[in-house]
C-alpha cells in the first residue's frame, strides 16, 4: 500500500509542478476547457482563453492564499475540487501511517500535501489538513461513539450557524450551509423512500441530500454506520483513520458536495481504511530492511548431507 501511496503522489505532485511553472503547455497537453465540454457541457475560458475550465481562475474576493500568481492547480484531474480532496486524503494517509513511514516519504508526503493546499487555494481542504495534524494527537484520546454521532452534530451546528449567519446565495461559507439545509428540509417522504433515484443528480452541492435521494434514507444510514463503524478502533493508527475518514465525509457532505463519491477520492480513501483492517497491518515500528545473518566467527555451520 505504501508503494501504491508513493506513486499517486508523486505522479499528481509531478503533474502539478508542471502545470505551476508551464501553464499554457499544461492546458495544451491535458486540455482540461475541451473535458469539461465535451463530457459535462459546462464552463467558460475564463483565463485569456489559455483552454482552462473557469473555476480556475476565481472570482473576486474568494479565498485565496497569495504565494501564487498563476490559476488554481488541478493536476491530472483537471478540475480543482478533486485536487484539493485527494490532497484531504493524502493529509489522513499521512497522520494515520506516521510512525510506519520513512523521513523520505514524510517529507516528499507532507511537502505535497503543503504544495497542493497553497497552489489550490483551497478553503475546505485547508481547514481539514489543520485539524487532521492537530488529530495525531487529539483522536487516539477521543471514543468511538463520537464517530456515530459525528454527522449529527456537523447537522446541528449548520441549521444554528444558518440561523445565524442568515440567508445568503455566495460561494461562501454562509452560502453552503445554507444551501444544504434548505435542500435537506425539501426532502419529501418519495424521496425517503428511494423513489426519486433520478433527481440525485440535482444535489451536487449538497451531499447529505445527495445520499438520500440517491439510495433513500435507510442506505444513507447504512452508509453513515459503515463509515463510522468501518475502521476498527484498537491502535492510535486505526483511531486517528476512524476519526479523520469520518469527518472528512461527513464535513464534505455537508459543504462540499458529492465529490467525495468519485473513484478518485473514494479509491484511496478506502484502501487506507481496509488496510486499518488487515491482519497485516502491524504500526509498531518504521519498515526497514532486514539486516543480513551472518555466523560469528567460531560457532558451527551446519552444511547439508552429501
Amino acid at each position: 500500500m505504501r508503494t501504491t501511496f508513493l506513486i499517486a503522489v508523486s505522479v499528481v505532485g509531478v503533474v502539478m509542478i508542471f502545470e505551476i511553472a508551464a501553464v499554457s503547455q499544461y492546458s495544451s497537453l491535458f486540455k482540461p476547457f475541451s473535458y469539461y465540454q465535451n463530457t459535462r457541457g459546462l464552463g467558460e475560458v475564463d483565463y485569456g482563453d489559455v483552454g482552462l475550465f473557469g473555476n480556475a481562475l476565481g472570482f473576486e474576493g474568494r479565498f485565496s492564499f497569495g504565494l501564487f500568481t498563476t490559476p488554481r492547480t488541478s493536476s491530472i484531474f483537471l478540475e480543482q475540487t478533486s485536487l484539493a480532496n485527494f490532497a484531504s486524503v493524502i493529509a489522513i494517509y499521512l497522520v494515520t501511517m506516521w510512525r510506519t513511514l520513512a523521513r523520505g516519504e514524510k517529507i516528499l508526503i507532507g511537502s505535497f500535501v503543503i504544495l497542493a493546499l497553497m497552489s489550490n487555494n483551497t478553503r475546505m481542504a485547508s481547514v481539514f489538513a489543520s485539524i487532521t495534524m492537530l488529530g495525531y494527537f487529539l483522536y487516539p484520546r477521543l471514543p468511538r461513539y463520537g464517530t456515530l454521532i459525528l454527522p449529527l452534530l456537523l447537522l446541528s451546528l449548520a441549521v444554528g450557524l444558518s440561523s445565524w449567519m442568515g440567508p445568503s446565495k455566495e460561494d461562501d461559507l454562509a452560502g453552503r450551509i445554507g444551501l444544504s439545509v434548505r435542500l435537506l428540509s425539501m426532502t419529501d417522504f418519495p424521496a425517503s423512500l428511494g423513489f426519486r433515484v433520478a433527481d440525485a443528480s440535482a444535489f451536487p452541492d449538497s451531499g447529505y441530500s445527495y445520499l438520500i435521494y440517491s439510495c433513500s434514507l435507510v442506505g444513507a444510514v447504512a452508509i453513515w454506520l459503515y463509515v463510522a463503524l468501518a475502521v476498527p478502533f484498537r491502535t492510535p493508527e486505526q483511531r486517528r483513520c476512524a476519526w479523520s475518514v469520518s469527518l472528512f465525509l461527513f464535513l464534505n457532505l455537508l459543504v462540499a458536495g458529492n465529490a467525495v463519491f468519485s473513484m478518485k477520492i473514494a479509491a484511496p480513501l478506502w484502501l487506507l481504511a481496509g488496510f486499518m483492517r488487515s491482519p497485516d497491518f502491524f504500526p509498531s515500528t518504521p519498515w526497514r530492511r532486514s539486516p543480513a545473518i551472518r555466523p560469528r566467527s567460531g560457532t558451527l555451520t551446519l552444511k547439508p548431507a552429501t
